[in-house]
């Protein structure tokens, strides 16, 4: 937080000096809440820290937002705070702006009249487009567009998200029990086969491809991501005993990554979700592909699965492959410890553990915490374990794993959704017909803005692989197969 006083002709940074301040603030708040809330001071902390950021922290920031040209007191108040990226700026060129406000009463303060060009906070523009009060100009395209949103939208924390943030999203974080997470996670992936295949494409995969090349197409890039998740996890691996492979796949959303091994590397494969309509899909799909009878999908939650095991491959068995591929984000950050210690326990002494999970920036900005926000009303919610790598890493090795490799596939993830956001512009009529325009418009603006996050290093996704942290482990087992296992890509299963 920097803010810059200036006092006559003279000028001076406290950016060191507030932000050891607020530091000092931070600890105080904590040691009296901890020592005299009892087992309710966790929640009273979080809501105290959310009232001293927006209250306290923004000092005379919301003065500022109505008057920005205002001296307050004997001062002039340049802020550049934790609200925002950047200050309150007004727009050089309000011809250049590619807003249509259809409400300029409403919006009458952002860009319309000659004496008042200020910029528009990001947030009240992402409201606004998605409930139609806002559009964009003939010919805009708004992926494009979001690209130069410095140029006519600053970052700032509205009143309706800050409202989310407190009512919405904190109770959510403590509280993450089953009956929440079903909910959220029915709601979402229930919502029909169709709106999913309207921008996942044929493969159906709701996680980052992989790709090779610039002409990859997404369903290229996903068998490639596939593949790669295979052999990261050795799933090529043979038994004395002739027995399969045993793969588990948590969240297995619409099951491409289990037909896929079953056909492929020949492994028993079973897929959990929460999704009713995601595992018929399943079903029916590993039908038509002939693998029916080698895979397994069930209705389960993440927490059952060790009953799921015993039916699968018998009591007294563990799985030597288990694979997460963007589900652990559900799973929620109050949980994710005891999310890992259920992995530990059905894993096999000499099996992997393969995570894919996207998270936030060390050091967020605002931008990468508004698109945070945004994500987790609209598009995830209860999908609060999107958190560095730092804290994943220490997680992973908390429960007793030891990480054998991570790689950054950010990039590929931004390629990723921008073949799905091209896909879903391209079945616009069926979309809104089907399901309505604000949601037509909310997609559209998560694929958008999602595909350009990772561009930026707002957010990446991760691609973990660990084992059991034991002395008894073969670290040299397939050891001069470790480039191979990176890159053997020969094309010959490019397609499921």
């Amino acid at each position: 937080m920097q803010a810059i006083f200036q006092h006559g002709s003279s000028s001076h940074t406290w950016a060191s000096t507030t932000v050891n301040i607020t530091k000092l603030r931070v600890l105080a708040l904590f040691v009296v809440t901890y020592f005299t809330c009892g087992w309710l001071w966790f929640p009273v902390f979080l809501l105290s820290l959310v009232g001293y950021i927006f209250w306290w922290g923004m000092g005379t920031g919301w003065l500022h937002l109505f008057y920005p040209d205002k001296q307050i007191g004997p001062f002039r108040f340049q802020l550049d705070d934790i609200m925002s990226d950047e200050r309150l700026v007004r727009l050089t060129d309000v011809s250049n702006s590619p807003l249509i406000f259809k409400d300029r009463t409403k919006y009458a303060m952002y860009g319309i009249p000659k004496h008042d060009k200020r910029k528009i906070p990001f947030l009240a523009f992402v409201e606004g487009y998605r409930t139609s009060e806002i559009d964009l100009k003939p010919g805009s395209d708004l992926q494009d567009e979001l690209r130069k949103a410095q140029n006519w939208s600053y970052n700032a924390l509205t009143l309706s998200y800050l409202k989310f943030v407190v009512l919405g999203y904190l109770p959510d974080v403590i509280r993450h029990t089953r009956k929440q997470d079903e909910d959220q996670v029915k709601e979402h992936y229930n919502r029909g086969n169709d709106f999913f295949n309207w921008f996942l494409g044929p493969t159906m995969c709701y996680t980052s491809g992989y790709y090779l090349s610039t002409s990859d197409s997404v369903e290229t890039a996903q068998y490639q991501k596939i593949r790669l998740v295979l052999n990261k996890t050795k799933a090529y691996r043979t038994f004395p005993d002739g027995r399969k492979l045993r793969h588990l796949d948590l969240g297995t959303g619409w099951g491409t990554l289990v037909c896929y091994a079953s056909k492929h590397f020949n492994t028993d494969s079973m897929g959990i979700s929460l999704s009713e309509e995601g595992i018929k899909y399943c079903q029916e799909n590993a039908r038509g592909l002939g693998v029916f009878e080698r895979t397994r999908f069930e209705v389960a939650d993440y927490r059952d699965m060790g009953l799921k095991a015993q039916s699968h491959i018998g009591a007294g068995n563990k799985y030597d492959v288990i694979t997460c591929l963007e589900m652990a984000e559900h799973v929620g950050i109050k949980n994710f410890s005891s999310f890992l210690s259920l992995v530990m326990d059905n894993l096999a002494d000499d099996g992997y553990f393969y995570l894919q999970i996207a998270g936030l920036r060390e050091n967020p900005k605002m931008s990468d915490l508004a698109w945070g926000v945004f994500m987790n009303r609209y598009i995830f919610p209860g999908a609060d374990a999107s958190m560095p790598l730092g804290w994943v890493i220490h997680q992973l090795e908390l429960a007793g794993f030891e990480v054998h490799s991570v790689e950054t596939i950010g990039v590929h993830y931004a390629d990723t959704i921008k073949s799905w956001y091209n896909y879903w512009l391209s079945n616009k009529t069926a979309a809104i017909a089907k399901y309505g325009e604000q949601m037509y418009r909310t997609w559209e603006l998560f694929l958008a803005w999602s595909s350009i996050t990772p561009e930026q290093g707002s957010c990446t996704c991760y691609q973990i692989v660990s084992n059991k942290n034991l002395n008894a482990f073969d670290r040299r087992k397939d050891y001069f197969a470790e480039g191979k296992r990176n890159y053997d890509f020969d094309g010959k299963s490019a397609a499921i």
